[in-house]
């Protein structure tokens, strides 16, 4: 397992040189990737030790923090390694583990703490959190505009707009849930514009007025909000919707609503005058996830 995150970050470094490279030769039209750097690797020491002896490409989240900052960690079952002393990498995989989440101790072979390693050092800040893919993988084809986030939870898809150049508007209704989004973006976000975080009701306070390229519903359902959006988009922009379909509910053997589940047909009902770029639902990690991309003509 430690040989295969290895595998992977080292992967994901080599990809992201080539971008930059391409990007510096103005070769082709490279899809838009952000300055953060995907790593596998949490370093759990005290901030102090890991600003005095960083290990090359790890994230510093000290074991004392990890409670208050489980946001910024991978999806559960992502690759995950743990740096450090021995002691306390297995102190650390061991509370992991007590909250589902498994790791696994850097290979023997991986640079020292204050040692530099060749693919090791590209400079960007790391990250150990991942945005939507569904967000990700869209945003690449897209030039940055303005952005609306809808629920945007503890603001990762937000925070990655705006690394790649997007002026985002994020919105939740938990005050908490915002908090956490505002010290992501100040961990994280070195370069690009700032986020206009907002504590709103969706449904019930005003939408933000303008026209925006891109809206995020992520995770997000509520009918009458729905309703509105098309009217949010510029001409060209996009909407993209992730949610849970009654097949999910029903699998699970949780009770459905209706109210907080989506099916593609009722989602090509409600905004018949936009096109569609992709819409489907399938099975991922024994969820049944629905995955939408329309845009404005």
């Amino acid at each position: 397992m430690g040989r295969e995150c290895c595998a992977f970050l080292r992967a994901s470094w080599k990809r992201a040189a080539a971008s930059q490279k391409l990007r510096r030769t103005g070769g082709g039209a490279p899809a838009r990737t952000s300055r953060m750097l995907q790593s596998t690797v949490l370093d759990p020491r005290p901030a102090d030790a890991a600003r005095a002896a960083p290990f090359p490409g790890a994230v510093n989240i000290p074991l004392e923090e990890l409670a208050g900052r489980l946001h910024e960690l991978p999806p559960r079952g992502a690759p995950l390694m743990v740096a450090g002393p021995r002691h306390l990498a297995a102190e650390t995989i061991a509370w992991l583990a007590a909250g589902g989440r498994p790791a696994t101790p850097v290979p023997e072979d991986w640079p020292a703490a204050g040692q530099s390693a060749p693919g090791l050092t590209t400079p960007g800040r790391y990250r150990l959190w991942q945005p939507s893919p569904l967000v990700a993988r869209v945003a690449a084809q897209l030039r940055p505009g303005r952005a609306l986030d809808l629920a945007c939870g503890c603001g990762r898809d937000a925070v990655y707009l705006a690394s790649l150049g997007w002026r985002v508007i994020a919105i939740d209704r938990l005050p908490d849930a915002i908090e956490r989004a505002r010290d992501l973006e100040r961990r994280y976000l070195e370069a690009g514009p700032r986020i206009d975080w907002r504590v709103a009701e969706l449904g019930r306070d005003p939408l933000p007025g303008g026209a925006f390229d891109l809206v995020l519903a992520i995770r997000f359902v509520h009918r009458p909000t729905y309703r509105r959006l098309p009217a949010q988009v510029a001409d060209g922009g996009s909407v993209l919707v992730e949610a849970f379909t009654p097949e999910d509910r029903g699998r699970a053997g949780r009770r459905c609503s209706g109210s907080s589940v989506l099916t593609e047909v009722e989602l090509r009902e409600t905004w018949p005058a936009l096109e569609w770029v992709e819409c489907s639902a399938e099975w991922q990690d024994r969820r049944h996830v629905l995955r939408a991309w329309a845009r404005r003509p």
